[in-house]
This record gives structure tokens, sequence and C-alpha cells, in this order.
């Protein structure tokens, strides 16, 4: 079960990626799922592969926690499967993502793909493991966002959130 996108990421316009895709049609191997919207395009050899890669991304979808540990885990007592074959099932699904400090998961959740600011400096004192003045807070915020943020506007949001706690002059830490 191969994603071509990860594969193939590096020819820019394709060319490469569309003489590979023709082959594989003209002599029938391997066997190619097209992409939609939510999905990658993936070449496979066996049909169970492509069920069984589909049925690991419906678990995840199912989980119930934010724990992409706790999931693995138990995706991979379910499905026989090692650690680095789900990783690589998850791949083909357009919703599975790396957060900025390398979590991984579904794009809706908080560690991977935080929208605000209060979710970004959440994760940066999660990361922190301890208390930081909040200019350190808003340049750990910068540092992962794509549009920067001036130490007022995140120590405004400190202020605001009850997760985040003063535990000293303009130093915070979680709940």
């Amino acid at each position: 079960l191969f994603p071509y996108t990860t594969l193939f990421r590096s020819n820019k316009n394709g060319e490469f990626y569309n003489k590979l895709h023709f082959i594989a049609k003209a002599i029938g191997w391997p066997n190619i799922a097209n992409g939609n919207e939510d999905w990658n395009v993936a070449w496979y050899d066996k049909p169970e592969k492509l069920k069984t890669a589909k049925d690991v991304v419906a678990e995840l979808n199912a989980s119930k926690d934010d724990d992409f540990d706790k999931f693995l885990s138990a995706a991979s007592a379910k499905f026989k499967l090692t650690e680095a074959e789900i990783i690589n099932a998850l791949t083909l699904y357009k919703k599975f993502g790396v957060g900025p400090y390398g979590d991984l998961g579904l794009d809706s959740w908080l560690r991977v793909n935080p929208k605000t600011v209060k979710d970004k400096v959440y994760l940066v004192l999660e990361n922190a493991k301890t208390p930081l003045h909040f200019r350190e807070i808003a340049n750990g915020v910068n540092r992962f966002s794509d549009k920067k943020r001036a130490p007022a506007t995140v120590h405004n949001e400190l202020i605001r959130d009850p997760r985040f706690i003063l535990v000293g002059r303009g130093v915070y830490t979680l709940k």
C-alpha cells in the first residue's frame, strides 16, 4: 500500500507519476485506488490491504479520545498490524496530519491543528511542561503560526481562558 503523494512529491509537474500511472494501468499491476476529497491516490497489490487501510481510518474516526498513542496500540492489536503499517494506512487519508510538535492524529484534533490563539497557547504550555512568561509563550505561538501574534494578544488570551493560571509576574501555567 503506497500513497503516491509521498513517493512522488519531488516532481513538480507530475510527469514521472503520470508515466508510472500509465504503465500500471497498461500492465494491470499494481492496482490504483483513485483519490477524492478525503483520500489520496493509492497503489496496492491486494484489495484486502486497501480495505484494511479504510477500516483503520474508520476506527480512528470513531475514536472518542484525542490520544493517538492509545489508538495506535488498540488498532495494532485489533488489526494485527505493526505501528508502521497503521501509520502508512493512515497517510492515505487526507484528514490525517502531524501537529506542530509532531503529534499525529486527525486534523480536527487540537494537538494536530490548533485553530485559535488560545489553542496554540495551550499547546505551547503543554509542551513546555513548566510555567512560562507570556512573551515566551507568544514566541512559541509565533514559531508555528503563519500569522505573527503580538505578546499583548497572547496575554489577553491567557487572562480570559480559565485553562491558564497566573503563577507570577506575567508567568502562566496550565490549570
